[in-house]
């Protein structure tokens, strides 16, 4: 969700030095909107520099190319202009969303919010949590897998792992994501998470090493599609509107599950 949005802001405020494909993000970031109608020469005239500049931007941004980016950019600000109700009110069916209704708009969220915990609760089996801190218990290291937010939601959880001696790898940049999936080993945990599923359909090749690897693998998603869920150890589908923004909290509550099994289990033995 909003792929294209993450991937330039992650790129400009992770960049260690200000270099043309700097500069060249922050204005396509700035002209978002035009560039589902631009060739990749009128970007390259936009940000005053050359094709081949942009398609290795477009690479160093995680996309194939500069039609893939391209694409990703009409979905993303297709989901911006989404029926706003859907993607931060998924369980209210009539609300007016004007300031003028302001509590009105804080008790659909707020309601949105715990059916959405409520859901997962009921969702989740406390015989999977207990396999997978296991998995993370008895592997050499832990190698999480997605897009931004999902790898920034699990690092609550490499902290209690690292205080414990786990070796945890949640590299945001694909490239980082490949080079670590082709050392992994029989004796490592690959956790890959994608509550859209979009990480699942669009990073084709973090997702065929992903599958090869001799590493255990536990997939967690939202998205339905589970027909190749027997390739993993475990799949544990959370369910529910996967285009909604408040699948946040299902993933942020289901890692502090997951750190809380651990610490019971684990911890206070340690």
């Amino acid at each position: 969700m909003r792929i294209a949005f993450y991937q330039l802001v992650l790129f400009i405020n992770t960049a260690t030095q200000h270099d043309v494909y700097y500069d060249a993000a922050k204005v396509i970031l700035k002209n978002i909107r035009q560039i589902p109608h631009c060739s990749i020469t009128d970007v390259a005239e936009m940000c005053y520099v050359s094709p081949a500049t942009i398609s290795r931007l477009c690479r160093k941004l995680n996309f194939e190319s500069f039609i893939d980016f391209k694409t990703t950019v009409s979905l993303s600000i297709e989901q911006f202009n989404n029926v706003y109700e859907n993607i931060y009110f998924p369980n209210s069916k009539s609300l007016t969303t004007t300031l003028d209704n302001g509590k009105a708009i804080l008790s659909a969220h707020h309601d949105s919010v715990i059916h959405t915990i409520d859901r997962v609760y009921e969702m989740i089996d406390d015989r999977q949590i207990n396999q997978l801190v296991d998995l993370i218990h008895d592997a050499r290291r832990i190698i999480f897998l997605g897009y931004y937010y999902s790898q920034n939601t699990t690092m609550q959880l490499q902290i209690e792992l690292a205080y414990l001696g786990k070796e945890c790898f949640g590299l945001f940049d694909e490239k980082g994501q490949l080079e670590i999936l082709q050392e992994a080993t029989q004796d490592d945990l690959v956790i890959l998470s994608s509550m859209t599923g979009k990480f699942i359909e669009q990073s084709s090749e973090v997702i065929r090493l992903f599958k090869n690897t001799q590493a255990h693998k536990v997939i967690i998603t939202q998205s339905v599609e589970d027909t190749f869920k027997d390739q993993f150890d475990l799949f544990i589908n959370l369910g529910g509107p996967k285009d909604s923004l408040i699948s946040k909290f299902s993933l942020t509550y289901l890692f502090e599950i997951i750190e809380m099994f651990y610490h019971i289990k684990y911890t206070q033995s340690h």
